[in-house]
């Protein structure tokens, strides 16, 4: 799971980047929203709490499609840096899935 909170963690940093280069703009404002919520739910995976694992792993999937869409409109911002978002957030969704689907650690009786 740790490794999926670094990839988040980047992926927060990317967003903020990316907001910092498009200006005073409304998707500036939802990058920057997007890129706390990424390091506040990075912050949580990295204390090994599953059942925000299981929401990051609901939410990814958006917000890589997300970022993909604005790779593809070059209009937005820069490509690289929404290519770079997607990938971190594909690489995270990959972490929770093995972090996920392993056996649950077992409580003390």
């Amino acid at each position: 799971m740790k490794a999926a909170a670094r990839f988040l963690m980047l992926s927060a940093a990317l967003h903020l980047a990316a907001a910092a280069t498009m200006g005073a703009a409304l998707a500036s404002a939802v990058l920057i929203g997007a890129g706390l919520l990424s390091l506040g739910l990075a912050a949580g995976l990295s204390r090994a709490m599953r059942g925000l694992a299981w929401l990051t792993f609901l939410l990814l999937p958006a917000g890589t499609s997300f970022a993909i869409f604005l790779a593809a409109t070059p209009e937005i911002g820069p490509a690289p840096l929404y290519w770079a978002i997607a990938a971190c957030n594909i690489c995270a969704s990959l972490g929770l899935f093995a972090a996920l689907w392993r056996d649950p650690p077992a409580r003390n009786a």
